[in-house]
């Protein structure tokens, strides 16, 4: 079942960060807030707390409808999820 929700994370996970991107870029904060939230609860699902603590700070800019701090979070999640992604598939990997 987890190596299951791990494949669920990095196929949603790649969605929703691109979708936060876009919100990012064009300063949406209500977007921002709605896929750092759900980025927030997928990584909360594999206990992926580094991405979790980045996309909580984006998350809180969008609520606070203060987004001048969010394009370097972001790239330092984008990092992450690459950091992440890179070692969930090798969990993956050893199933097989």
């Amino acid at each position: 079942l987890f190596h299951e929700i791990i494949e669920i994370f990095l196929t949603d996970a790649s969605t929703r960060l691109e979708k936060l991107g876009n919100a990012l870029k064009n300063k949406d904060a209500e977007l921002t807030v709605q896929h750092a939230h759900a980025l927030k609860g997928a990584a909360g699902n594999i206990c992926a707390e580094p991405f979790m603590a980045i996309v909580t700070q984006i998350e809180r800019s969008g609520k606070n409808k203060d987004l001048s701090s969010t394009s370097l979070l972001f790239v330092e999640l984008s990092k992450e999820y690459e950091r992440l992604s890179s070692h969930v598939k090798k969990i993956l990997l050893s199933r097989k």
